[in-house]
């Protein structure tokens, strides 16, 4: 397999609250090499950053802040970097979670984290297939491309963001009867998904290699 399909380094943020190597192979799958770390100069020197995460809000915000990878993230984003947040690593990108009270999240995205209502959700955490439902503006959005009409991409959650600014909503999902929740969300040069799709299949690949071609 030939390697480095662009000349941007990509560095997978590493922390103790995802499954790194999931998205490390998924990336590898397509051709494009990664680096998987939490090193200051390696995200400095990296175009593009991913932040896998599963677990809950409070403990990860606790390790990246120990790391000082908070206000380095917060910097880079700043630079105009591209970033992805994945699951819990979009999460982290709202101003605060119900699950982590009194923590503050890196307020990229004004907004919060909700818990999903048990009232209109079957089972919580939500697991499985759901179809995304692209917002009229973001329908024609080159992370898109070639990827099937309705997208069926994997998910696994307990909570969900909720944008102040309803134009930064992507795609929702409807994650039990007439209940949609938004579950990709955009400002500028960062994403969300909250789904994951590195084990999206065909659709999640190519939603990732989509993404890292945006950087061209």
């Amino acid at each position: 397999m030939i390697l480095k399909k662009t000349n941007s380094q990509i560095c997978i943020l590493k922390s103790n609250f995802a499954n790194l190597y999931s998205v490390y192979n998924a990336l590898l799958s397509l051709g494009f090499e990664a680096i998987i770390s939490d090193n200051s100069k390696d995200i400095q020197n990296s175009d593009i950053l991913i932040f896998p995460g599963v677990g809950s809000f409070a403990p990860v915000k606790k390790e990246i802040d120990e790391k000082g990878l908070s206000s380095l993230i917060q910097a880079e984003i700043q630079k105009g970097k591209l970033f992805l947040g994945i699951c819990l690593g979009m999460q982290i990108l709202f101003e605060k979670s119900s699950e982590g009270l009194g923590v503050e999240g890196l307020g990229i995205f004004k907004g919060e984290v909700l818990p999903l209502d048990p009232q209109k959700v079957s089972r919580i955490p939500h697991i499985g297939w759901n179809e995304l439902n692209i917002q009229n503006n973001f329908k024609s959005h080159s992370i898109f491309n070639s990827t099937e009409n309705p997208a069926q991409v994997y998910f696994v959650h307990s909570y969900f963001c909720s944008p102040l600014d309803e134009k930064q909503i992507v795609a929702t999902t409807e994650a039990g009867i007439n209940y949609q929740i938004p579950v990709m969300v955009n400002k500028d040069n960062v994403y969300g998904m909250q789904f994951h799709p590195e084990r999206s299949g065909k659709t999640g690949l190519l939603m990732l290699k989509n993404f890292l071609n945006l950087i061209e």
